[in-house]
């Protein structure tokens, strides 16, 4: 499923995916929700056995509730050919400071 985040970057989370959380060691599998019980802006179920505990997360794979672990999630082939501007000011004052 592919989703449409605010600012045009499209994330895609797989159903029957394993991605890893922020927590260190520790994977959660991506399940299909119950028909019409996903928040809307949330459309994704992820469970993990090690926590036992599921919670919902958006396509950026941050959670619906606040003590919930967020998904490391990696950008589309279209975010990552795009380098941030931040990164690139970083480089170019680096460079100078030599």
């Amino acid at each position: 499923m592919i989703i449409i985040e605010p600012g045009g970057v499209q994330v895609m989370l797989g159903v029957g995916k394993i991605y890893r959380l922020k927590f260190p060691g520790i994977a959660a599998r991506v399940i299909k929700p119950p028909a019409g019980y996903a928040p809307p802006n949330f459309p994704y179920l992820v469970e993990s056995l090690f926590l036992r505990s599921r919670w919902y997360v958006n396509g950026r794979g941050e959670p619906a509730y606040a003590d919930a672990p967020r998904l490391i999630v990696a950008p589309t082939k279209e975010a990552a050919g795009n380098p941030s501007a931040g990164s690139a000011n970083r480089s170019r004052s680096d460079a100078s400071r030599a």
